[in-house]
């Protein structure tokens, strides 16, 4: 692919997402009816609530859990769940709502509360918790693989992406818009050091997780510095809280084009480390 036409395709996506042909302004509601653990069993949650339309509806508790209330298409949901074998650090606990239309359109609750009142049943176990967060830590410190065209010449390099603000609207799994920093270490490349700040814009998609557009600066700090534009796909999601994706992205330096460079990379997203606004 030519960097004219890459230009033209990230331009064209840019034009689209403006446009709204990913764009979801339709909203589901769901409506709590109750949620609450019963006192005289607190390995059980009761959940019941009301939806605007039919829907298929999943419950996230504790942004660690995901259990399903119901795979076909319902306006009232009523379900109970075992929560004997999960563990918590607290007895107030957030969880929201995912849920999905007829049309295959994705939508999030806002936060409800779940209060435990037997708190001595359902207790943090640390030894497991710590190992979750060093296993979790692990995998989001995985650095992402990409091929550099550079050049007229390839290379390979090791890039991390961390998101460090993600703002979220209502509906919505996944942020809308993200602020985030970056690194990459280019293999027997002319320039081996090259950090990113970087701004996305995300949409959510029915067939894959989400589509997202970027633009950034980059800078080696020697006199190698520009900008860059990228079109990146999430694929799928893998151990709950990250998504496998795709980006393919072009940087340019304007004082000198010939050293343009392009960049196809598959890596891991999450925001482990960011601070989420809603």
């Amino acid at each position: 692919m030519s960097k004219t036409s890459f230009s033209a395709l990230v331009i064209i996506f840019f034009m689209s997402i403006s446009s709204g042909i990913f764009a979801q302004d339709e909203s589901l509601e769901v409506y709590l009816i109750e949620a609450y653990v019963p006192s005289d069993s607190a390995t059980k949650f009761i959940l019941s609530f009301a939806a605007s339309e039919p829907c298929k509806a999943t419950l996230v508790l504790d942004e660690r859990f995901r259990l399903t209330v119901s795979d076909t298409l319902s306006e009232d949901h009523r379900r109970t769940f075992d929560i004997s074998g999960m563990r918590f650090d607290t007895n107030y606990v957030l969880f929201y709502i995912l849920t999905e239309n007829a049309a295959g359109n994705k939508f999030r609750s806002e936060y409800f509360d779940l209060i435990l009142p037997e708190y001595n049943l359902i207790h943090k176990d640390i030894d497991n918790g710590f190992l979750t967060i060093c296993f979790g830590g692990v995998i989001f410190g995985f650095p992402s693989p990409s091929a550099v065209l550079f050049e007229n010449k390839s290379y390979f390099a090791l890039n991390k992406q961390i998101p460090l603000v993600s703002f979220y609207s209502g509906g919505f799994n996944y942020p809308m818009h993200t602020l985030g920093i970056g690194y990459s270490y280019l293999f027997n490349a002319p320039f081996n050091h090259i950090f990113r700040a970087d701004y996305h814009f995300m949409r959510e998609l029915p067939v894959i997780e989400y589509a997202a557009a970027g633009i950034g600066g980059f800078t080696n700090f020697n006199r190698f510095s520009g900008y860059s534009f990228d079109i990146t796909l999430g694929l799928f999601e893998i151990y709950e809280s990250f998504i496998l994706y795709t980006s393919l992205r072009h940087n340019r330096e304007p004082d000198n084009l010939k050293r343009n460079y392009s960049e196809i990379m598959l890596g891991l997203h999450s925001n482990f480390f960011s601070i989420n606004i809603y």
